[in-house]
């Protein structure tokens, strides 16, 4: 059966959550990332917790995968495992077997599924309906198809309520403005979301001009979406989604936008007991950008930021010295990266 990701949701809220997803339309994992954070909070209030375990079919053996959704791995843990990189049933992928998985295991996975909650998300933006895996899917009992592009224009409402508390002070016309700037992309609105709960947790309603402000249009969260993904380790996907918006961003923008998250890295882990809104005084920045990067440096050490800093300089340089195009550093950047990830 096919759902929309509001649908599940509500779903889970109701305690009526699966245990197998998979999620397509949507290449940024955020739709994964809400889903599983929202079967962790099912889980908890029946009283039994679980952990949140990320794993990817790039780069994860599909039996080690089953295991951690089956008996929560070597620690034996409750876990809901959040798998990436799950390419075959989609159109840009058509290859048999892509994505780590044969056609013999997706038929062992729906016949035998997962005891824990088990989410499976791909890049492509579109399943192929020619392939017997996808019919199997569409007709398996125990697996939910997420469309996460595929919302009708009151679901897009309710979400960002959802993400943004019932008692938030935002009007209807601001949510639609919201909506809009956003390009109607979870992950976008997930983002600015914080920024606006951050705003509202001292005033009580936003004007439209703040508004305005606050909240950027779709194709600079596009760029800001990639250095997110970058930082994050998920260099596939960043470069997969920087493709798209390569025309409207120079790698200088890119670049400047890369170095000041890791600038930003460095300094919280440099001074830890600083506050974030002494630190952003100090920087001339918005304190949600500290709180950002504070939450990035739990996976980005210093020492790392800095030597991608010089990484970075290093690139810049031979642009402009003329050693090499633009296009290639930034191929020569996304490559190196996704090589040795």
């Amino acid at each position: 059966m096919e759902k929309s990701l509001y649908e599940v949701l509500v779903d889970v809220r109701k305690g009526r959550g699966g245990l197998l997803y998979f999620i397509y339309g949507a290449g940024d994992g955020y739709a994964g990332e809400i889903l599983a954070r929202r079967l962790q909070d099912a889980s908890a209030g029946a009283g039994a917790g679980a952990a949140i375990v990320r794993r990817s079919l790039a780069t994860d053996d599909f039996g080690h995968i089953l295991s951690d959704a089956d008996t929560g791995g070597l620690l034996a843990e409750p876990a809901i495992v959040l798998c990436a990189d799950f390419e075959y049933p989609t159109t840009t992928n058509r290859a048999s077997g892509s994505g780590g998985v044969t056609v013999e295991e997706l038929d062992w996975l729906l016949a035998h599924p997962p005891s824990r909650p088990l989410i499976l998300y791909a890049a492509g933006e579109k399943l192929d309906e020619r392939k017997k895996a996808v019919r199997q899917m569409r007709a398996s009992p125990v697996l939910t198809l997420i469309n996460a592009a595929k919302h009708t224009r009151e679901q897009w409402r309710l979400l960002a309520r959802d993400l943004l508390g019932s008692d938030t002070g935002i009007t209807a016309p601001q949510m639609d403005r919201v909506l809009a700037r956003c390009g109607e992309s979870l992950a976008n609105l997930a983002s600015e979301a914080e920024k606006l709960k951050l705003y509202l947790a001292t005033n009580d309603r936003i004007s439209d001009e703040t508004l305005n402000l606050l909240i950027g249009d779709s194709s600079r969260m596009d760029i800001f979406e990639v250095v997110r993904l970058t930082v994050a380790h998920r260099y596939a996907e960043a470069y997969r989604l920087y493709q798209k918006v390569a025309g409207q961003e120079s790698l200088f923008s890119f670049f400047a936008l890369l170095a000041r998250q890791y600038r930003l890295i460095a300094r919280v882990q440099d001074d830890p007991r600083q506050s974030d809104q002494a630190l952003a005084a100090l920087l001339g920045v918005h304190p949600y950008a500290l709180k950002v990067a504070r939450e990035q440096a739990h996976a980005v050490s210093a020492d790392v930021a800095k030597r991608e800093l010089v990484t970075i300089a290093d690139l810049e340089y031979a642009v402009k010295s003329g050693k090499c195009s633009e296009r290639a550093a930034l191929d020569l950047w996304f490559l190196r990266h996704i090589a040795t990830a």
